[in-house]
């Protein structure tokens, strides 16, 4: 996906910040393939002797940093779908077009400025503010 057709696709849906978190996110997934490969060569070569331990210990370690960094990246991404949308987001779907667009409409999510079926916009500012008049 080319840059414009990233913008095109997730800044309407998530806005610019959150677009750049999952923008960020993506980057470790080319990494997170091979997280495996690191996890099965620790285990094999950890007590097969000193070698094996200091090299299975140090891919142990590669699996531990890249979920931590993909953990950061997920409530990143959260933290910034919260701010979009104006609630607390805290499980995130698989991040394509059409599986987002299912959970947001199942949660009732809409984001700023979005027409809802009852006419109002999606903000909780604006909702309240219509029903006090």
């Amino acid at each position: 996906m080319t840059k414009s057709d990233f913008e095109a696709t997730w800044y309407p849906r998530i806005g610019k910040d959150a677009a750049e978190e999952l923008r960020r996110g993506r980057k470790l997934v080319t990494f997170g393939i091979a997280s495996p490969v690191f996890a099965v060569a620790a285990g094999l070569l950890i007590g097969t002797g000193t070698l094996g331990d200091v090299i299975g210990v140090a891919s142990a370690a590669v699996v531990v940093v890249y979920l931590t960094l993909f953990i950061r990246a997920q409530v990143r991404i959260a933290a910034a779908l919260s701010e979009w949308y104006g609630v607390k987001i805290r499980g995130l779907p698989k991040m394509n077009p059409k599986r987002f667009d299912a959970w947001r409409d199942a949660r009732g999510l809409h984001h700023p400025g979005e027409q809802v079926a009852s006419g109002q916009t999606g903000r909780s500012s604006d909702a309240a503010a219509s029903h006090s008049r």
